[in-house]
């Protein structure tokens, strides 16, 4: 029997930092579902994703999360400028890794620097959500399935995603469901459909 077409939306992209803004994150309807979402940079040949999420709470939780793990020090800092280019050039190393909260300290001293950068970093990243109601186990194939894909593309495509990250893709006594996505044109490197 044939697995069904999964078909999902994006929406987007929004951003999260001017509350004012017609494209506000904290705005949108859609903050309120869970599903997958997709971090990107407006890029000369479409919007770049830097990186790729799911969660099976509201979008607006996650997101919220993800913002203070950021002003925390937990993530990685870029420099923007370079960053808007599709590039990677790393200003902070983060401390969800080792040596962990170790670093805090230095955090702290190097934060006049960090601060103004991290800022511009956050007022650059675009988030693109794909509304997903169903169960956690389809929803963490189709974010494995954006991902993978993703970094396997030549170019900046596969160069700006996070080798690190581990997704869970589909197992080999799964079935992999075909996903269509509707409003993907805008992504770099995304395509029309998956095996999820």
């Amino acid at each position: 029997m044939t697995p069904p077409t999964l078909r999902v939306s994006l929406h987007g992209p929004f951003q999260w930092l001017t509350a004012d803004a017609p494209d506000y994150l904290f705005s949108s309807e859609v903050v309120d579902h869970p599903g997958i979402y997709l971090w990107t940079v407006p890029h000369s040949e479409g919007d770049l994703v830097y990186y790729v999420g799911e969660t099976g709470r509201p979008f607006r939780q996650r997101l919220q999360e993800h913002v203070v793990s950021y002003l925390a020090g937990m993530y990685r800092i870029y420099d923007p400028a370079e960053f808007a280019e599709g590039r990677k050039e790393l200003l902070w190393p983060g401390m969800s890794r080792k040596p962990g909260l170790a670093q805090a300290a230095e955090y702290l001293e190097r934060s006049a620097e960090i601060a103004p950068a991290l800022r511009k970093l956050l007022g650059l990243l675009r988030f693109n959500l794909l509304p997903f109601e169903g169960e956690s186990r389809p929803r963490k194939r189709i974010e494995a399935a954006i991902a993978l894909h993703l970094r396997a593309q030549p170019g900046v495509v596969g160069a700006f995603q996070e080798s690190d990250i581990h997704y869970s893709g589909k197992t080999s006594e799964e079935e992999p469901p075909a996903v269509e996505f509707v409003g993907y044109e805008t992504i770099q490197g995304l395509a029309a459909s998956l095996q999820a």
